[in-house]
């Protein structure tokens, strides 16, 4: 009973033998601020240092999931990434969402030449997710990570093959 009471009192609620609420005034503004310049380290510098233009491509098991180009300043990162979720796998018998099919890329490119964003280095990082099936239709879901250093000159194309046959062909295109 005794928490009851504390929590009716916490909330507000009062009862018919209690005393009004004490009316308490706030008090005077007891000053101005002051705007102080912020003199921390500050971001690095990227906007200065070329855009640099890398078309990726990925395939699983020679199957296109996505081609496209994606553009680095400095030491920053791009990426790209999509999800899906369709109907259900017409084989199995149908029951509350379980049936569908579900799919997820994410593609992603980190310049990994220091601050000045000058050098050849990158690092790309593939994650392809998608839901499959058993002989007995019970669902399940595959994941393959693709994660590797790049050393790319302008115009020069490298291949990474993953897992399962996933793979990242990176192409930086020219200046």
């Amino acid at each position: 009973m005794f928490m009851l009471l504390v929590a009716a009192a916490q909330s507000g609620i009062t009862f018919a033998n209690s005393p009004p609420p004490a009316i308490v005034a706030a008090p005077p503004n007891q000053g101005t601020f002051q705007v102080v310049p912020y003199n921390g380290p500050q971001p690095p510098k990227g906007s200065d240092a070329p855009l640099q233009q890398l078309r990726i491509r990925v395939t699983f098991q020679d199957k296109e999931l996505w081609t496209g180009t994606l553009g680095i300043r400095g030491p920053y990162s791009a990426s790209y990434g999509e999800n899906l979720r369709s109907g259900s796998d017409e084989r199995c018998p149908p029951s509350a969402m379980l049936n569908d099919l579900a799919y997820s890329l994410s593609v992603s490119l980190r310049h990994e030449g220091g601050q000045s964003g000058t050098d050849d280095d990158f690092r790309v990082n593939v994650n392809y997710n998608r839901s499959y099936r058993d002989e007995d239709c019970k669902a399940g879901s595959r994941q393959i990570v693709l994660e590797a250093p790049l050393h790319l000159a302008p115009g020069e194309v490298r291949k990474v093959t993953g897992d399962g046959g996933l793979v990242a062909t990176v192409e930086r295109l020219r200046d």
